[in-house]
Parts: C-alpha cells; sequence; structure tokens
C-alpha cells in the first residue's frame, strides 16, 4: 500500500520530523510504500532547524498543494499523534476520507483504522476526544 504520512510540523520542535521518521521507518518495515513530508522537506533542503526558527515565510499554499497530491496519491493516509491540532494534517485528513482513502493509525506497532470522525469539528480543530483514537 502507498501510504502517506500525517501530522503536525509547524511549532512542533524541530518540525516533528523525528516522528515522521519513526513512521516511515515502522511502514517501511511493514513493507509499505510510504511518502513523509518531513523527507521531502529534507529532499528541498529544509532542516529540522529552520523549524525551529520563523518558519511562516514559507509558501504554505505551495507545500499544501504537494502535499495534496501526494493525498492523492497514496492509498492511504496515517495519522501521527497531534494530527488533530494542525490545520495541514486535518486538511488532508478530509482530503483523504472524502476521495476514498483509508485513514490509519500505528497502534502497537499494527496499522488500525482511524477513529469516526467530523469533518467540520476536525476542520475548526474543536474535535471532541471521544471521536479520537487513543
Amino acid at each position: 500500500m502507498r501510504i502517506y504520512v500525517a501530522g503536525p510540523m509547524r511549532g512542533m520542535p524541530g518540525g516533528n520530523f523525528a516522528a515522521f521518521d519513526e513512521a516511515a521507518r515502522v511502514l517501511r518495515a511493514m513493507g509499505h510504500e510510504v511518502f513523509s513530508p518531513a523527507e521531502a522537506d529534507r529532499a528541498l533542503g529544509v532542516s529540522e532547524e529552520m523549524y525551529e526558527a520563523d518558519f511562516a515565510a514559507q509558501d504554505l499554499a505551495g507545500v499544501m498543494r504537494e502535499d495534496l497530491r501526494q493525498v492523492l496519491d497514496a492509498d492511504g493516509v496515517v495519522l501521527l499523534d497531534g494530527w488533530d491540532q494542525s490545520s495541514g494534517a486535518r486538511l488532508e485528513r478530509i482530503v483523504a476520507a472524502s476521495t476514498g482513502r483509508r485513514c490509519l493509525r500505528i497502534v502497537d506497532g499494527l496499522l488500525v483504522d482511524a477513529a469516526p470522525w467530523d469533518h467540520e469539528a476536525i476542520w475548526t480543530g474543536v474535535q471532541v476526544r471521544d471521536f479520537l483514537d487513543s
């Protein structure tokens, strides 16, 4: 399966690259093809340290355009911890689910379907904890 990794980056220490790297490692060990935005950033010369500085000047629309292309090319999206606090990851989940891709989590080294959710609650960031994965 081709999997896109979605999670918070902006405002996270080191851009949350470590969590993206660990998810990519686990998914590849399972035999999946993985697209990790952290790896894509590194390939473009964006470092973890750049996320520590003011990275708001980056062309966010351009980044999201490419990320959403990758979501649409994937069979599924794996949601990292904190995805619900990230406007980008919430959008990626909405696009994935709305276009028939699986939304997944890594739990105890296994891929499981993500819990049901409400589009509007996810978009506005007021998702009720009962709907989130633990």
